[in-house]
C-alpha cells in the first residue's frame, strides 16, 4: 500500500490490524517542477533599502496558526529589525488577525495580500518563506519556496521536515517556540549566504524528491511488482 510521508507510513504502522506494515511504501505526492519553474509570475511586493521581507501562503485559520506571526512581528520589532511579513490568503481568522495587528502595534509590519492567484507572486516577493502550521499534510507551498530558492523557517512537526531539511534547506523550531523562532530568522537575516546556499538546497532537494519524474518512476516499480 502506498502512502505519502514517512510520517503517515508510522500512523498505518500504529494500526497494524489494517494492514501489514511490510506491505507499505512511501510514494510521495508528485509535484510539476518544469510547470512551476516555467510558471511567470510578477513581484508582489517591491522591498525597500535594508529591510528583510518574510511571506507566508495558506488559508487564515486556527490549524495555520497565523496568529504566530503576530507575535512574531512584536519580537522582530523589539529587535529593531526592518522588515515586512507578507500573509496570503483568505479565511474566517482574517478580522481576528488584522485586529491583533493593530492592537499588538504592529499593522505598518504587515501586509495582509488576500487571495493571490499566483502564490509564486508572494513567494519570489520574499527573503524567507515561514510556516508556522501546526499540522501539514505535506506542505506544497514549502516545496513551491524551496524551488524559488527560498529558505524557510517552519515547526518541526508532521510532514514539514521530510521537506524542509534541518540546517539544509532551512531551519526548523519547536512548536509555538516564539524566541527560538525569531533567532532562527535574525540568523538567516544577517547571512545572506547561508540563505542563498539553503534556497538552492531547497530547490536540489524537492527536484530529487518530489518531481513527477521521480514520483513516476517509484509508481511503475510499485506496480510493477
Amino acid at each position: 500500500m502506498p502512502t505519502p510521508s514517512p510520517q503517515k507510513k508510522t500512523i498505518l504502522q500504529n494500526n497494524a490490524q489494517l494492514i501489514d506494515d511490510k506491505k507499505i511504501t512511501i510514494i510521495y505526492n508528485r509535484i510539476d517542477v518544469d510547470a512551476l519553474l516555467q510558471k511567470e509570475w510578477h513581484p508582489f511586493y517591491h522591498k525597500q533599502n535594508g529591510e528583510l521581507v518574510l511571506a507566508h501562503a495558506g488559508r487564515l485559520s486556527f490549524e495555520k496558526n497565523q496568529s504566530f506571526l503576530i507575535d512574531l512581528a512584536v519580537k522582530l520589532k523589539e529587535q529593531g529589525l526592518a522588515f515586512k511579513i507578507i500573509l496570503a490568503g483568505t479565511g474566517k481568522d482574517e478580522a481576528m488577525l488584522k485586529e491583533k495587528a493593530n492592537s499588538m502595534q504592529v499593522k505598518d509590519h504587515i501586509i495582509f495580500a488576500g487571495f493571490v492567484s499566483n502564490v509564486m507572486d508572494i513567494i519570489n516577493s520574499c527573503d524567507i518563506f515561514v510556516l508556522p502550521s501546526l499540522w501539514e499534510g505535506f506542505g506544497y507551498v514549502l516545496a513551491e519556496a524551496a524551488l524559488a530558492e527560498k529558505p524557510v523557517v517552519a515547526f518541526n512537526l508532521t510532514s514539514i521536515p521530510e521537506i524542509v531539511l534541518h540546517k539544509k534547506t532551512g531551519l526548523l523550531t519547536p512548536k509555538n517556540d516564539p524566541d527560538d523562532f525569531v533567532s532562527c530568522i535574525i540568523q538567516l537575516a544577517a547571512d545572506a549566504q547561508l540563505r542563498a546556499e539553503y534556497g538552492r538546497n531547497g530547490r536540489k532537494h524537492v527536484e530529487a524528491t518530489f518531481s513527477s519524474a521521480v514520483i513516476d518512476r517509484q509508481l511503475i516499480a510499485y506496480l510493477s511488482q
